[in-house]
């Protein structure tokens, strides 16, 4: 029987990233994503009709009105994987090219409404308050904003049900776990012993011990080899009232055979538990909310730090190196993040999944932190940590790595900050930062080099050197 809400109690949750998935590639996802914002328009729009992205479309995905003059609407799809400081120039651009175009034509844009799968960080929804505001005022429109939670409350209107059955529901073809992530996705072998649940999806609450969680956009699941494990990862906002800490990170395993692999991942985690625990929220590493177990399922959650990760303060943007002045903040913030890595380093453990994701940021401040314990304590896979800024040796079995798992955070810090300066993804043999940062010192330059060495065995033994050199650069300001 259907609730008032429009859902089932089986209907399966709506996940709007399965674009992505089932289409493998962002472009047919986006496609995709603009056919169901026209149908799901179209619910309570009949007159609705998209437009087909190309030259002279002026900047409107799905729209109501008549193109020849008159008052026009316009959804304007953006199938965006997160929201940061690259996507407000995209969205700017879309309004502006609009505007421009609906007055060309003698038409006056009415509604203007941004649809994107994703849910808004604290930053991000505090440039789209001023940004629409202020846009509002200047030009007439009246701005609005479907994120994933509005998206989802259209879908599930009960008028919206065929559209959620093609897209989402039963009808849709089935979405396979992506292969990222701290293990690779492979067929069920044997028989479970604990029935799986719900794959956790942006959107969902979460009920955790006492905490009840709201899952954020970059939601992941990846099942262990053999599926013997699940993997999952979120951040969240906690929803009880009571909650010191209102945003966090929650990574979880669900043990489904009692297989020594799954154990020694779920004996992992709270490894990874105690470690945090001892270090206390010091030396920019996340101080630990809870540890939870539930039949066969081991969940940490940590306080994230606040403020934009990496990618959103500094990229990296593909082919744009920085300026004097942003490469002495990057310079100065990274200290903080290699002070960090360092403290992990002398309890005898190391992150192993640096990158722009999962470092956050205070600029004003200059100072970075590590947004969770990423793989701390925990044993490798095939492939280890997230593909982006991956360590060669992160790519074959532990038994035939070779290094450390120190090396592996030196590599990741030393690609993190290439690819930041560059505006480049290092490659081997990699370019040196100096061809696009003239004025970074040749000392940093060939330190960065040395830390992206393809042998662990030649990279610098800790990152104590990258630190001193990067107070040189930034000024010494964090």
């Amino acid at each position: 029987m259907a609730s008032v809400r429009g859902l089932s109690a089986g209907d399966p949750p709506i996940n709007l990233r399965v674009h992505e998935i089932r289409c493998a590639n962002v472009e047919g996802a986006r496609e995709e994503f603009e056919d169901m914002l026209a149908a799901l328009v179209r619910v309570t729009r009949p007159g609705a009709f998209r437009i087909q992205v190309g030259r002279g479309d002026g900047g409107i995905d799905v729209m109501t009105g008549d193109l020849r003059g008159g008052d026009i609407a316009i959804w304007q799809a953006k199938y965006f994987i997160h929201l940061g400081s690259d996507q407000y120039g995209q969205i700017r651009k879309s309004f502006s090219s609009a505007l421009a175009e609906a007055g060309r034509r003698g038409n006056r844009i009415t509604d203007w409404m941004l649809c994107v799968p994703v849910l808004l960080t604290r930053t991000a929804r505090m440039w789209w308050e001023t940004w629409r505001e202020q846009t509002e005022k200047d030009t007439g429109v009246r701005i609005a904003l479907w994120d994933a939670t509005v998206l989802r409350e259209h879908l599930i209107a009960p008028a919206a049900h065929a559209v959620r059955a093609h897209y989402y529901g039963a009808a849709a073809p089935a979405p396979s776990l992506p292969p990222a992530g701290p293990a690779l996705y492979a067929p069920p072998a044997g028989p479970a012993t604990a029935p799986p649940d719900a794959a956790w999806a942006p959107g969902d609450e979460r009920r955790i011990g006492a905490a009840t969680c709201f899952l954020h956009d970059d939601a992941l699941e990846t099942a262990g080899a053999g599926r013997a494990w699940l993997w999952r990862e979120a951040t969240a906002d906690r929803l009880d009232g009571a909650a010191s800490v209102a945003q966090v990170r929650v990574a979880q395993v669900r043990v489904l055979r009692a297989t020594p692999a799954a154990e020694a991942v779920r004996a992992g985690l709270s490894a990874q538990a105690r470690l945090l625990t001892g270090l206390a929220g010091r030396h920019h590493l996340p101080a630990v909310v809870a540890l939870h177990d539930e039949e066969g399922t081991r969940t940490l959650i940590t306080a994230r730090p606040p403020g934009p990760t990496w990618r959103e303060a500094y990229g990296p943007r593909p082919g744009r190196a920085l300026d004097r002045i942003t490469t002495a903040a990057v310079c100065a913030t990274a200290v903080s993040l290699a002070e960090a890595l360092t403290a992990l380093h002398r309890t005898g453990h190391a992150h192993r999944a640096t990158g722009p994701d999962t470092v956050v940021v205070d600029p004003r401040r200059r100072r970075a932190a590590l947004r969770d314990g990423g793989l701390a304590a925990l044993p490798r896979t095939v492939p280890d940590g997230p593909a982006e800024h991956r360590a060669p040796e992160q790519a074959v079995a532990a038994d035939t790595a070779g290094g450390p798992d120190t090396a592996v955070d030196v590599y990741r810090f030393a690609a993190l900050l290439h690819a930041t300066l560059t505006g480049h993804p290092p490659q081997w043999p990699p370019l040196p930062v100096r061809a696009t940062c003239p004025d970074l010192p040749q000392s940093l330059d060939d330190l960065l080099l040395l830390g992206l060495n393809a042998d662990p065995a030649l990279r610098p033994a800790g990152l104590e050197p990258f630190a001193a050199e990067l107070r040189r650069v930034g000024g010494g300001a964090r």
